[in-house]
């Protein structure tokens, strides 16, 4: 029984994260990359790309995955850039946005990265 219980679990977690291609029953997850999504999804019905540039201040910079900026009471997380600050110092974050664009279906993309799906 137990064992039972553990495979349904290990299914039930595996799955939390991940969502079907909107064109066919392939598994994408968060953090894919364009690429992987295009090549498992198939070709796009429209795609556009743009940029977004931030301004953030703060103290603290830190350095992990993706690249956007967030500031909050004056402390910023910049991903994707390692950056220290000083008090007052303001910097601005460029982001790459791309939508692929799948019949009703739209996925965001940040710097490469899959990062929404809207149904």
């Amino acid at each position: 029984m137990k064992k039972i219980l553990l495979f349904i679990l290990l299914i039930y977690v595996s799955s939390s994260y991940a969502v079907m291609c909107p064109t066919n029953f392939k598994t994408i997850e968060q953090g894919e990359t364009l690429q992987s999504i295009i090549n498992k999804c198939g070709t796009p019905t429209s795609q556009s790309t743009y940029t977004k540039q931030s301004q953030i201040s703060g103290q603290i910079g830190s350095q992990y995955g993706g690249a956007t900026g967030t500031s909050n009471n004056g402390v910023a997380n910049i991903y994707g850039t390692s950056t220290g600050f000083s008090a007052g110092r303001v910097e601005t974050v460029t982001t790459q946005i791309t939508e692929l664009r799948y019949n009703h279906s739209v996925l965001i993309f940040e710097n490469g990265l899959l990062v929404e799906m809207y149904r």
